[in-house]
């Protein structure tokens, strides 16, 4: 079923269809990464679009595509799970960008203490809100080694919060990339046009 269908901008969505949805997104954005659709580059960002750009996007330097879509995947997310942006302040008024901005590279952001997220689902969170995607190890023969810290994709296909109450006949969503999309082409597009689009979700 197409992701829009489930959309209702006035509430928030039950855990369930918002891990539903996450899948549908994650699914999405691992196949256009195996498709090599996603491209590092200076983004077009309206002041709408902000508040789903990694930290290392506004630092003008060369980035990985594919880790920084794992963070916009987990505004998304959190979006769906709180019906709020994790940077904005509800005190913003008016909305100011320079202060979310702020946020977004400090990683300023917190689960409201009313909303009973699952350990696994804020282990999950705290996983891809990690400021600096890559720490440099220890030199290697005068180069240095990276490690990835943020989750990646397919560590989020296999983190127990997303596969929690995985139908059987979605086995294949734990796979680093399944030959076919479990959506179609339109509803994915769909997914990830959403993904970059303003949520119209009141503050908490």
């Amino acid at each position: 079923m197409a992701f829009l269908s489930f959309h209702q901008p006035s509430k928030l969505l039950p855990f369930f269809q918002a891990r539903l949805l996450f899948r549908q997104l994650v699914s999405g954005v691992s196949y256009c990464h195996s498709m090599r659709q996603s491209q590092p580059g200076a983004p077009r960002a309206s002041d709408q679009t902000r508040v789903y750009i990694a930290p290392e996007v506004f630092q003008q330097r060369e980035y990985g595509g594919k880790i920084a879509d794992v963070w916009s995947c987990g505004v998304t997310l959190y979006a769906m799970l709180v019906g709020a942006y994790p940077f904005q302040c509800p005190d913003d008024e008016p909305i100011n960008f320079r202060k979310i901005i702020q946020r977004i590279q400090s990683v300023e952001y917190s689960v409201p203490n009313d909303l009973h997220l699952s350990a696994e689902c804020r282990d999950l969170i705290s996983k891809i809100f990690v400021a600096d995607p890559a720490a440099i190890l220890l030199p290697n023969n005068y180069r240095a080694d990276y490690e990835i810290q943020r989750i990646t994709v397919p560590e989020i296909r296999n983190h127990p919060w997303f596969l929690k109450n995985l139908p059987a006949d979605d086995s294949t969503m734990s796979t680093e990339e399944a030959e076919q999309p479990t959506q179609s082409m339109d509803e994915m597009m769909q997914i990830l046009a959403l993904a970059e689009a303003p949520y119209l979700l009141p503050m908490t």
